[in-house]
């Protein structure tokens, strides 16, 4: 769509809110990215410490439960047949929290499980471990914050970068039109300026600004103009009075031959007039 160049001022406030709007959506990209990945590091690094002093819980027997802490309340054993055999009791009424088991080589896994019944994914570390010659695996994390779980932190960015690009839109809109308007007062001025009245001049703002340049180069102008008018009316009063008076002969002559046409010698009257 091509913008309609009659207006500064939309065009600007257009412009501004566009780049406002590109600056805001990166800067809310990069926002969204860096907290959700603040806040899965923050949970993985808790859980890697449950699931090592869980590990040395093991070594000394096979609890059938695990004390659980506010920062990580999802604790679980799973045995290589998939059983749970111990669990906090935040994680001991559910299956287990997830089948992935790592390997010998990579015994360590950060997952991201999202069950269906659930509205909030959970954040946990896989680790596995030798309990009594089988292999387990320790799963230990927390849910996501509420916040970050589906897509309501995007919205909230969504919303935070459209008030801001509004925001930008009006600022630049009052700015523009505030400093549009003595260029509007010295259109209009301008505009009702006559040949019949050139010693009005435009309004000068206060300042060295471009536009108080622009309004004294105008009334300069305007001077010249006026100049130029009151030159031409001398001309003109000077060069009907000076043939007033050859006029007014020439009509005598004519209007006298008139009278006496019979007594004129009209080639001697046609000479003196010529």
């Amino acid at each position: 769509m091509r913008l309609r160049p009659e207006s500064i001022r939309i065009r600007d406030t257009l412009i501004a809110a566009l780049l406002s709007g590109m600056v805001l959506t990166a800067i809310a990209v990069a926002v969204d990215y860096t907290v959700h990945h603040a806040v899965r590091e923050s949970a993985w690094h808790d859980a890697e410490r449950v699931t090592r002093q869980v590990g040395e819980t093991l070594r000394d027997g096979r609890p059938d439960r695990l004390p659980s802490t506010g920062m990580v309340p999802y604790i679980q054993v799973v045995d290589a047949r998939g059983a749970v055999i111990a669990a906090s009791s935040a994680a001991a009424r559910i299956g287990a929290l997830s089948t992935v088991r790592p390997s010998a080589d990579d015994p360590i896994a950060k997952l991201t499980f999202c069950p269906p019944p659930r509205d909030r994914c959970l954040l946990l570390e896989a680790a596995r471990v030798h309990a009594g010659g089988d292999p387990a695996v320790i799963y230990a994390g927390r849910s996501e914050p509420a916040l970050l779980s589906g897509v309501w932190f995007e919205l909230v960015l969504g919303l935070i970068v459209a008030a801001l690009t509004a925001l930008t839109a009006l600022t630049t809109w009052y700015m523009v039109g505030r400093t549009m308007r003595p260029m509007t007062a010295i259109g209009a001025e301008l505009a009702d300026i006559t040949v019949h009245d050139l010693g009005r001049r435009v309004p000068v703002p206060t300042g060295k600004f471009e536009i108080a340049r622009l309004a004294r180069t105008v009334n300069e102008t305007l001077d010249r103009l006026e100049d130029s008018v009151e030159q031409q009316r001398r001309f003109s009063s000077d060069a009907s009075h000076e043939l007033r008076t050859p006029i007014a002969g020439l009509r005598n002559q004519v209007e006298a031959a008139l009278m006496h046409l019979d007594d004129t010698d009209m080639e001697a009257t046609l000479l003196a007039m010529l």
